[in-house]
């Protein structure tokens, strides 16, 4: 690097640190919080997520028909991620109701 380079690189540096720190509105946090949370899924959409879950499992099985493995590994690679779903959607769905009881 040159020294005009260097000289530049200080320059821009120093303006940077010289510069006034950004503030966020009072509000910033409720408002981002808010609009982070999750919405929970209505009827519909529940309808619509196991619908698709259900044609992924069956595509993802006919996917694999043809693969030269055992069985028993596409039935794990295909089960085990529904049943870790499963026990993540039962845990939630238990502290829904008790936080609503």
């Amino acid at each position: 690097m040159s020294e005009r380079e260097q000289d530049q690189m200080h320059q821009l540096l120093s303006q940077a640190m010289s510069a006034s720190v950004p503030t966020m509105s009072n509000d910033f946090d409720r408002r981002l919080t808010r609009r982070l949370q999750s919405t929970r899924l209505g009827r519909r959409g529940r309808l619509v997520l196991a619908a698709y879950s259900g044609f992924a499992l069956v595509g993802s099985i006919w996917a694999m028909r043809e693969v030269a493995t055992e069985w028993t590994i596409i039935v794990g690679f295909v089960v085990v991620p529904i049943c870790v779903v499963a026990v993540v959607c039962r845990r939630h769905l238990r502290r829904a109701v008790r936080h609503a009881g």
